[in-house]
């Protein structure tokens, strides 16, 4: 039976409030694991609770008048330049060695390989989809970090296929799982926030989310997130039999990990298989926050995780890192003891942005508000049944093309009057082909202050402020990047105007599109505003 707990928060919409600030060094530190259920119980110092109060009381504050910041920018980026400046004294900068930054360079696409294709699935096979939330490409097993990070994801890897270069259409929770649940950009069905306060846009109910998709191909659907984001109050609940925004106690104490979000997701799928409609298939979508902030010390667990002179910081992302896999081989192994295996169900690894940590320097601090590729290259790994065994599809894709490609996956793509911006790939995860058909792919930013583009080719990188600050803000360079020969986007190039043309008409063009009407704020109450700027999502 599904819990009782499961019951009254699916149907209050609530989301787990997570601890911790995203860019920001909150006082928190480890108390214990539980080995029985891999869960971290973090501990707040009581002496910063006082300050989290006044700073929710101030956001509540400004979000009452709702007032654009835009007119005074000049000032804000300058608070905004010396937070981050005294953040930085906090966490300096991590030298960053030449394998290491080599791990940012796309394959190149002329070293494409062919592989044995496959047919698709003879029937609709299960699907599981599970999206890392905060999850740097770079640092994953499959892209050359220690064996020892993500050592279940890489055996997905192994079994299936690896898109070599996913970029993140936005680098922030909301906006990127936009793009990758509806096949469209966030900023072309409105879920922007324009003045420059915080973003609370609910999806439009015309759009026709990746859960809707799949239920109406005859699945029992059954969805997850412990980002407060992707909770009820904003739409991401379209779709879904059951739907689970969160897990545990209210409690500021304590942050609960994927592990206890498959827990109650194998929890679901028993009560389906006792139902009804035990014959349907299954699809879930999760979310899980593992490798978000607040991030314990990993201590001398991170051994494991630590490469020569490798700053405890990345040590600490690492072993968070690992917790995600563990939830992973968590669902994956909970699954297969219930038939759920490698012949009837597919599974598809995605990530909705990465982090900052200076590491290096000018990829910024945390999430949000820059596009380089510490939080905009992110994994895509499917494996399952319609899926060429050990292939890697090499060359530009965005993460608008996720839900249209698993569509084509399973045999049931999307009709003539179903079609979104992204790409069917499908016949790539087949192996009928190794590389996309992108010459570019977008991504852009709408975070508090920022509004930003950029522009990715296989070889090529372009960014653009549209409201200014360039000047202001030395972590953001206005310019175009060889990808190949400086592949952490260190020193601008010449030459590329006509991709930063490209970028300003892209832009120009989707502005003009919100295909459907546009998307309404909600009203956030106190808790799931406390819980949002816990994640940094504040005013």
């Amino acid at each position: 039976m599904v819990s009782r707990t499961w019951i009254l928060m699916a149907l209050a919409g609530l989301a787990l409030p997570v601890a911790g600030c995203n860019g920001c060094s909150m006082p928190w530190e480890e108390v214990s694991e539980d080995p029985a259920t891999n869960e971290f119980v973090l501990q707040a110092r009581q002496g910063d609770r006082k300050g989290r109060k006044g700073r929710r009381k101030n956001g509540r504050k400004n979000r009452k008048g709702k007032k654009s910041r835009n007119a005074a920018v000049g000032a804000g980026r300058n608070r905004t330049l010396d937070a981050g400046e005294r953040k930085r004294a906090k966490n300096p900068p991590i030298p960053m060695t030449p394998e290491a930054a080599g791990r940012f360079s796309p394959t190149p696409v002329d070293q494409a390989q062919a592989t044995t294709p496959v047919a698709p699935p003879a029937s609709l096979p299960n699907v599981v989809v599970l999206i890392g939330c905060t999850v740097r490409r770079d640092q994953m097993t499959p892209w050359g970090a220690p064996d020892t990070v993500t050592p279940h994801v890489a055996s997905l890897a192994d079994q299936g296929v690896v898109f070599d270069d996913l970029i993140a259409a936005a680098p922030w929770t909301r906006a990127a799982s936009t793009a990758l649940l509806t096949g469209y950009h966030a900023v072309s069905v409105d879920m922007v926030e324009k003045d420059g306060s915080r973003n609370d846009q609910v999806l439009p109910a015309s759009l026709t989310t990746m859960g809707e998709h799949m239920k109406a191909r005859g699945y029992h659907t059954i969805g997850g997130s412990t980002n407060p984001n992707l909770s009820t109050l904003f739409g991401f609940n379209a779709g879904y039999d059951v739907y689970q925004p969160g897990i545990g106690r209210i409690d500021w104490s304590e942050k609960y990990r994927g592990v206890k979000m498959a827990e109650h997701l194998l929890e679901a799928v028993d009560t389906h298989k006792n139902g009804a409609d035990a014959d349907k298939p299954v699809f879930i979508r999760a979310m899980m926050l593992d490798a978000h902030q607040p991030r314990s010390s990993a201590g001398g667990a991170g051994k494991r995780f630590a490469e020569d002179g490798l700053d405890d910081r990345i040590v600490d992302y690492r072993f968070h890192l690992h917790q995600f896999d563990k939830a992973v081989k968590a669902l994956d192994e909970g699954l297969q003891a219930r038939g759920m295996d490698r012949s009837n169900t597919l599974f598809v690894i995605v990530a909705d942005h990465g982090e900052g940590m200076y590491y290096p320097d000018h990829h910024g601090w945390g999430h949000g508000n820059y596009l380089m590729p510490a939080t905009n290259q992110v994994p895509w790994i499917m494996a399952g049944p319609g899926v060429a065994n050990g292939h890697r599809v090499l060359g530009v894709a965005s993460q608008i093309d996720v839900m249209p490609t698993l569509m084509g996956t399973i045999g049931s793509p999307l009709s003539e009057n179903q079609q979104v911006h992204g790409v069917d790939l499908s016949s790539l995860v087949r192996g009928e082909g190794s590389v996309t058909p992108h010459e570019a792919v977008y991504a852009d930013t709408w975070f508090n202050n920022s509004q930003r583009s950029a522009i990715y080719t296989p070889t090529h990188m372009c960014q653009q402020d549209w409201i200014g600050g360039d000047a202001e803000d030395k972590y953001f360079q206005v310019g175009c990047y060889d990808r190949h020969a400086d592949p952490t986007l260190t020193t601008t190039v010449q030459g590329q105007d006509a991709l930063l043309e490209r970028l300003a008409t892209w832009r120009e063009d989707t502005l003009k599109l919100v295909i459907h009407e546009a998307a309404a704020a909600a009203e956030v109450d106190d808790e799931l505003s406390q819980q949002l700027e816990a994640l940094g999502y504040a005013e």
